[in-house]
Protein backbone atom coordinates (compact mmCIF):
# COMPACT_ATOMS: atom_id res chain seq x y z
CA UNK A 1 0.00 0.00 0.00
CA UNK A 2 2.82 2.43 0.83
CA UNK A 3 4.33 1.79 -2.59
CA UNK A 4 1.06 2.74 -4.30
CA UNK A 5 0.78 5.92 -2.23
CA UNK A 6 4.34 6.90 -3.17
CA UNK A 7 3.59 6.26 -6.84
CA UNK A 8 0.45 8.37 -6.56
CA UNK A 9 2.53 11.20 -5.08
CA UNK A 10 5.04 10.74 -7.89
CA UNK A 11 2.27 11.29 -10.44
CA UNK A 12 1.11 14.45 -8.68
CA UNK A 13 4.63 15.85 -8.43
CA UNK A 14 5.40 15.06 -12.08
CA UNK A 15 2.33 17.08 -13.06
CA UNK A 16 3.31 20.00 -10.80
CA UNK A 17 6.91 19.93 -12.06
CA UNK A 18 5.78 20.09 -15.69
CA UNK A 19 3.45 23.01 -14.88
CA UNK A 20 6.27 24.76 -13.00
CA UNK A 21 8.65 24.20 -15.90
CA UNK A 22 6.17 25.89 -18.25
CA UNK A 23 5.39 28.73 -15.82
CA UNK A 24 9.03 29.62 -15.10
CA UNK A 25 9.55 30.54 -18.75
CA UNK A 26 7.06 33.41 -18.48
CA UNK A 27 8.65 36.77 -17.61
CA UNK A 28 5.99 37.64 -15.03
CA UNK A 29 6.46 34.34 -13.12
CA UNK A 30 6.28 34.53 -9.33
CA UNK A 31 6.71 31.37 -7.29
CA UNK A 32 4.39 32.63 -4.54
CA UNK A 33 1.53 33.06 -7.03
CA UNK A 34 2.22 29.64 -8.56
CA UNK A 35 2.24 28.06 -5.10
CA UNK A 36 -1.05 29.71 -4.07
CA UNK A 37 -2.66 28.69 -7.33
CA UNK A 38 -1.75 25.00 -7.00
CA UNK A 39 -1.58 24.16 -3.28
CA UNK A 40 -5.29 23.58 -2.57
CA UNK A 41 -5.86 21.33 -5.58
CA UNK A 42 -2.69 19.38 -4.89
CA UNK A 43 -3.63 18.73 -1.27
CA UNK A 44 -7.16 17.73 -2.32
CA UNK A 45 -5.91 15.25 -4.93
CA UNK A 46 -3.38 13.75 -2.51
CA UNK A 47 -6.12 13.19 0.10
CA UNK A 48 -8.53 11.72 -2.48
CA UNK A 49 -5.85 9.56 -4.06
CA UNK A 50 -4.63 8.17 -0.75
CA UNK A 51 -8.23 7.39 0.17
CA UNK A 52 -8.74 5.50 -3.10
CA UNK A 53 -5.50 3.56 -2.57
CA UNK A 54 -6.52 2.63 0.98
CA UNK A 55 -9.97 1.50 -0.22
CA UNK A 56 -8.62 -0.26 -3.33
CA UNK A 57 -9.83 -3.71 -2.25
CA UNK A 58 -13.39 -2.48 -1.72
CA UNK A 59 -13.27 -0.63 -5.05
CA UNK A 60 -12.11 -3.80 -6.79
CA UNK A 61 -14.88 -5.87 -5.22
CA UNK A 62 -17.59 -3.30 -5.95
CA UNK A 63 -16.58 -2.08 -9.41
CA UNK A 64 -13.93 -4.50 -10.66
CA UNK A 65 -11.33 -1.73 -11.02
CA UNK A 66 -7.84 -2.90 -10.18
CA UNK A 67 -5.53 -0.24 -8.75
CA UNK A 68 -1.96 -1.25 -9.52
CA UNK A 69 1.31 0.69 -9.78
CA UNK A 70 0.58 2.18 -13.19
CA UNK A 71 -2.94 3.17 -12.17
CA UNK A 72 -1.60 4.92 -9.06
CA UNK A 73 0.81 7.09 -11.07
CA UNK A 74 -1.85 8.02 -13.62
CA UNK A 75 -4.37 8.71 -10.86
CA UNK A 76 -1.97 11.22 -9.32
CA UNK A 77 -1.06 12.88 -12.61
CA UNK A 78 -4.48 13.03 -14.21
CA UNK A 79 -6.33 13.67 -10.97
CA UNK A 80 -4.26 16.77 -10.35
CA UNK A 81 -4.76 17.93 -13.91
CA UNK A 82 -8.52 17.31 -14.04
CA UNK A 83 -9.21 18.91 -10.65
CA UNK A 84 -7.33 22.07 -11.57
CA UNK A 85 -9.15 22.34 -14.91
CA UNK A 86 -12.51 21.89 -13.20
CA UNK A 87 -11.68 24.58 -10.65
CA UNK A 88 -10.49 26.94 -13.40
CA UNK A 89 -13.71 26.44 -15.38
CA UNK A 90 -15.81 26.95 -12.28
CA UNK A 91 -13.98 30.16 -11.32
CA UNK A 92 -14.30 31.45 -14.91
CA UNK A 93 -18.07 30.88 -14.83
CA UNK A 94 -18.44 32.50 -11.41
CA UNK A 95 -16.32 35.45 -12.56
CA UNK A 96 -18.43 35.94 -15.66
CA UNK A 97 -21.61 35.87 -13.58
CA UNK A 98 -20.26 38.59 -11.27
CA UNK A 99 -19.44 40.96 -14.12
Amino acid sequence: MLELILLLLLGVFIHIFLKLKTAVRKPEFQFRVFFKKHIIGTIFIIICGVTVVILREEIFLAYGILINKTTAVFMGYSGDSVFKKLMKNKSDKVGSLLK
